[in-house]
């Protein structure tokens, strides 16, 4: 609380995840008891430096029933904030497996991971795969995976 007349100052934690490379303007909206100064707009803006490239951003695993369904994804660092991939793991697991192929190109790690749905029924889900780092700055990578399989067609021809 800000006495009147007085002064302070307003704390604002933004959270960047998922801008990284890109502008990120946010604006907020300060009330006050000031008749004349009711409300007061602050806008932050800034440039995100990009820590990872994770291409791409999301995993769709689309198919039906009974059908070989996978997806891959591409994780390194960059130049300016190097790490290495410690730990790969699903949040849940149900009816995902993965492959993690490590390899190293012009100094930096690149991680390349196979996600494939196993006998997956019908219906919606979403799962993470989580990739735990050394970084100070992105300790853990979270990629989604939306799961949407669709019963398989059966050939037959309803009856009339």
């Amino acid at each position: 609380m800000i006495q009147p007349g007085g002064q302070g100052k307003v704390k604002i934690k933004l959270r960047t995840d998922g801008y990284g490379g890109r502008q990120l303007v946010k604006r907020i909206q300060v009330i006050t008891d000031d008749p004349e100064h009711s409300t007061l707009a602050l806008t932050m803006a800034g440039d995100v430096e990009q820590v990872a490239k994770i291409s791409p951003r999301k995993i769709r695993l689309t198919g039906t029933t009974g059908e070989k369904i996978g997806g891959t994804v591409t994780v390194s660092s960059t130049e300016k904030y190097p790490f290495k991939v410690l730990d790969v793991r699903l949040s849940s697991g149900k009816n995902l497996v993965f492959d993690n192929k490590v390899e190293t190109i012009s100094g930096l790690q690149v991680n390349t991971i196979s996600v494939n749905a196993v006998d997956a029924a019908e219906g919606r889900s979403i799962d993470w795969l989580l990739l735990r780092t050394d970084s100070q700055y992105l300790p853990m990578v979270r990629v989604r995976i939306d799961v949407n399989i669709k019963p398989a067609e059966t050939g037959e021809q309803p009856k009339s």
